[in-house]
């Protein structure tokens, strides 16, 4: 059965708990909960501001790939937030790789994270001499958990909010994103279904009352006559704020997230390496230095299956995009003349601008030209 490779963070993609304020409720520089980040961090040097109403800039940032040696993918972060992680590489687990992300505003509760992505297995009656938590062939032993809702309070919120008295206020079932993700995940000879759900959470850090808004996409895949369920996340991101301005936030939030654009090269080597994996030949890898090796190792030519695996799913991020921005109210779709594909930013905006780098600015203010004492040529662009 192949892993699932989203575009979305690789949403796969992608973790550390993104807590941005401290205990009184203030800012910080870094997540409040002390956990470290495991991989390359994301910089960014642009000093414009996010925080006008009548203007922001989002800045693409490049996330590097130490263990390839290359760019993983890039995505948008508003202008003076701060963000960190990085791919993470898991030679124990069928998936081989997750993303571990994490970007926050420093002067507000806002953060938007990337959860890691890990393959589960089970089999009635469970799996003789592995007990659940322990790894089997690849996967983590654990009972199929169906709905979201119990599957953030079960695996999620124990594992990245213990720290918090959680409490989860609503959940929604999420069934076009769903539709589309299981359209892209069908394979001959197996039966695949999908759940999607969006859970409300609240919970205080210091005296500030949080709500956190966790999107879970979920795919249990069985063959026919073979009492197995291999299962797991496709995709777990979240948006959090302070409590009554998450909903005001989440447009500017979804943008960050489906603004992810997997580099072609990173994708190359990721599928080979995962074939090779499928093939047995990494079984006994014991470091990530030794993975390390197997990548550099592999064919830099981009195959016509990584092309064909990352246009398709661009497609579907896309329409799974369109189907959240149902939900999000608030996104407008752009088309921009250096990208093959659109892009989703936040709306309520007259006048938007983009350069050939990939930043964005946004303006209600019709004087307002970023061509003006700028050094990069922005050209004006219009929603759909």
């Amino acid at each position: 059965m192949k892993p699932a490779v989203s575009i979305a963070f690789l949403l796969a993609v992608l973790v550390v708990a993104a807590i941005a304020l401290d205990a009184c409720g203030g800012s910080s520089s870094e997540p409040a909960d002390g956990s470290a980040t495991p991989g390359q961090s994301a910089t960014s040097t642009a000093t414009t501001q996010a925080g006008d109403a009548d203007f922001i800039r989002l800045e693409k940032v490049s996330i590097f790939d130490p263990a390839a040696n290359g760019e993983a993918f890039t995505f948008l972060k508003p202008s003076g937030w701060l963000a960190d992680g990085g791919v993470v590489w898991r030679h124990d687990l069928s998936n081989l790789a997750s993303t571990s992300l994490q970007a926050w505003d420093p002067n507000s509760a806002e953060a938007v994270q990337v959860f890691p992505l890990i393959p589960f297995t089970w089999q009635d009656g469970g799996v003789p001499f592995f007990p659940v938590g322990s790894i089997y062939l690849g996967n983590q032993v654990q009972p199929p958990i169906f709905e979201p809702v119990d599957f953030v309070q079960q695996m999620v919120l124990p594992t990245f909010r213990s720290q918090f008295a959680t409490q989860v206020l609503e959940w929604e079932e999420l069934p076009g994103v769903a539709q589309q993700v299981a359209a892209s995940v069908q394979e001959d000879g197996l039966n695949k279904t999908v759940r999607a759900g969006r859970v409300s959470v609240e919970y205080f850090v210091g005296d500030t009352r949080i709500h956190e808004d966790f999107y879970v996409t979920l795919v249990f895949s069985q063959a026919p006559g073979i009492p197995i369920t291999l299962w797991g996340p496709e995709r777990i991101y979240s948006f959090r704020a302070e409590a009554g301005e998450l909903d005001d936030a989440s447009a500017l939030m979804h943008s960050v997230v489906f603004s992810a654009q997997v580099n072609q090269r990173w994708l190359n080597e990721y599928l080979q390496v995962v074939q090779l994996w499928n093939q047995g030949q990494l079984q006994s890898i014991q470091s990530a230095g030794e993975l390390s090796r197997y990548i550099a190792q592999v064919n830099d030519d981009i195959l016509d299956i990584t092309t064909q695996t990352f246009e398709r799913q661009q497609q579907v991020n896309d329409r799974i995009s369109e189907q959240m921005s149902e939900t999000i109210r608030g996104v407008e779709t752009y088309e921009t003349p250096f990208d093959d594909f659109p892009v989703e930013l936040p709306g309520g905006y007259e006048n938007a601008w983009t350069t050939a780098n990939g930043d964005y600015i946004l303006s209600n203010d019709a004087f307002f030209d970023p061509n003006i004492g700028s050094s990069v040529d922005w050209e004006r662009i219009r929603a759909r």
